[in-house]
């Protein structure tokens, strides 16, 4: 039977540590590109959202010839649930906070979004961008404050 020599026995500190060194780099590369892909995600649920609930307000609107009745952050207006669904409504969103509909209030006639919004002012902006005008306090997506983001939908 042969025994054996030391040099067979297993891996090497310097082999382990040139694994690791390859893990980390994989890792700093991968993590930067999910951080992106997550928001990207956030993002494009957020845009999805606000265009429902815009057009849900819209609709009522046409059909009641008047706007919904103001409501608490969270609540869906009363009389909007043949238009959307309340707990679509009530869910969180994707940016923090909860959905709010906003009815002469806060500057503006009617506005839909987000009371409590935790996302940065480079996400919003992001967001802004993409479906309207790519400033924050003009057109018709606005951050009304550091906690609230609207669609503003009369001012």
């Amino acid at each position: 039977m042969k025994l054996k020599t030391s040099h067979e026995r297993g891996f090497t500190l310097l082999e382990i540590m040139i694994v690791v060194v390859i893990i980390g780099v994989i890792a700093a590369l991968a993590v930067p590109a999910l951080m992106n892909a997550r928001k990207k995600t956030q993002n494009a649920r957020f845009v999805n959202d606000i265009r429902q609930f815009r057009s849900a307000i819209e609709s009522y609107l046409f059909s009641e010839g008047a706007l919904p009745v103001a409501s608490n952050v969270g609540e869906l207006p009363t009389g909007m649930e043949k238009y959307i669904s309340p707990y679509d409504f009530q869910a969180g969103t994707t940016l923090g906070g909860s959905w709010n509909a906003e009815i002469n209030s806060s500057g503006v006639v009617c506005a839909v979004g987000v009371e409590g919004v935790i996302a940065d002012d480079e996400q919003l902006l992001r967001i802004d961008q993409k479906i309207d005008d790519g400033n924050l306090s003009t057109g018709q997506l606005r951050k009304l404050s550091a906690t609230q983001f609207y669609w503003v939908i009369q001012d």
